[in-house]
């Protein structure tokens, strides 16, 4: 649906916003505006153990779960666009995780908040077929691509992978970045805040803070279409087609003065392997982070994270949708040769050690409009001693096993 007009934009776009069915946009000679919306809505059950009581995983704590949880995983409502085609912009607003247990329901927790705001000058040379551009502003840096390359939309499963998380290095903040495109390759550098950038007197006031650097690019060695089809996305819904997308990536966060006791640098690697045949889309990735903590009241500490993972996903046609068979697994170590024996925690990934998840995809409108069903089992990284009788003990691991049903729309 499209509006050719010179009156307010932002008026045509709250008037059409209730009919909006798959997109709706609005143009002038000099703008380009579209209405982005991201839902997703979900179900949840967890069994899970501490390796000697129950444990909560939506309240990360030990005790008796709920019997189901319902919440919003993702609220995010906004509009992108162009203006006189050499300039790109885009504002978003968030309201995730609503009514998730845990937090309390209250109005103060289903305030929006800004999730992306930058604008972009956009240069195209179309005798090479490049496009390069310089962004500013609050965005993913262009480094990680769990969080930042890879949307959301495009998740094989509800959850997303386990690199998509801060002992990860994936940050978001206000800062510059640039980036070139070719349909065989992309570039990608980024400035910012470092990621607990804290002006406040109890932060920063002894010890100016560093920023964020950091740097991504990725290589497609080949691609069966003629213009170019391969791009970060996690399944290609059974579209026709062979390509390979290879990735490497390196961020440096320096100087994080949070508390003002200790400065914390932090550097991570990583690289991806995207292969797409027909109705197959499979991943490999590798990323490690190497946290060095200068502890100004104690001994200094340093922390080695690494994550591998590989998935697969497989679309079937049915009717004119399509149902989608997954699997993934994953082995995340948080905190080097430790051995950590942690129950799985609050979050999606689960704290360290092993997980294998098993969905099924049904497409109804590609990623626009999908359902996904997923079970995770996940383990500890080491085992715990726990009490069993009197004088007797046995070594029992931490375990969790989710059941997550999610709805999503998209456009």
């Amino acid at each position: 649906m499209k509006i050719h007009s010179s009156t307010l934009l932002a008026i045509a776009a709250c008037a059409l916003a209730p009919m909006a069915h798959a997109s709706v946009s609005v143009r002038s000679d000099d703008v380009s505006l579209g209405l982005r919306l991201q839902l997703q809505v979900r179900a949840e059950k967890a069994w899970a153990s501490n390796g000697a009581l129950m444990y909560n995983v939506p309240e990360g704590r030990n005790g008796e779960p709920d019997d189901l949880d319902f919440y919003i995983r993702r609220a995010r409502l906004g509009f992108s666009g162009t203006w006189r085609q050499n300039y790109k912009f885009s504002y978003i607003l968030r309201n995730d995780n609503q009514d998730k247990t845990g937090t309390t329901v209250t109005t103060s927790n289903r305030v929006p908040q800004t999730h992306v705001a930058f604008v972009e000058r956009v240069f195209k040379q179309e005798d090479l077929d490049l496009e390069h551009g310089v962004r500013m502003g609050l965005d993913y840096a262009w480094f990680n691509g769990a969080s930042a390359v890879f949307s959301s939309s495009s998740f094989l499963f509800p959850t997303a992978r386990a690199t998509d998380q801060g002992a990860m290095l994936a940050p978001r903040g206000v800062g510059v970045g640039y980036k070139l495109s070719h349909k065989m390759f992309a570039l990608g550098l980024d400035v910012q805040n470092n990621t607990g950038d804290d002006n406040s007197n109890a932060g920063s006031a002894l010890q100016g803070e560093g920023l964020f650097y950091g740097a991504r690019v990725h290589l497609i060695p080949f691609d069966s279409d003629e213009k170019g089809h391969m791009r970060p996305v996690e399944s290609f819904v059974g579209k026709e087609g062979t390509g390979v997308l290879i990735s490497a990536e390196f961020g440096v966060n320096q100087n994080d003065n949070t508390p003002n006791t200790r400065t914390v640098n932090t550097k991570a690697y990583g690289f991806e392997v995207l292969g797409h045949w027909d109705g197959l889309t499979g991943l490999l990735e590798w990323r490690q982070a190497i946290r060095n903590t200068d502890n100004r009241t104690g001994a200094d500490a340093r922390r080695v994270s690494t994550c591998y993972l590989i998935q697969a996903g497989y679309a079937l046609p049915f009717g004119d949708q399509f149902l989608e068979p997954a699997l993934r697994l994953t082995k995340l170590n948080l905190d080097g040769g430790a051995g950590e024996f942690a129950p799985y925690g609050s979050s999606e990934y689960g704290a360290s050690g092993r997980s294998f998840d098993l969905g099924v995809n049904y497409y109804i409108h590609g990623h626009n409009n999908k359902l996904q069903l997923a079970w995770q089992h996940w383990s500890a990284e080491k085992p715990v001693r726990v009490p069993v009788a009197p004088n007797k003990f046995e070594n029992k691991r931490p375990d969790a096993d989710i059941v997550r049903l999610q709805w999503q729309l998209n456009f």
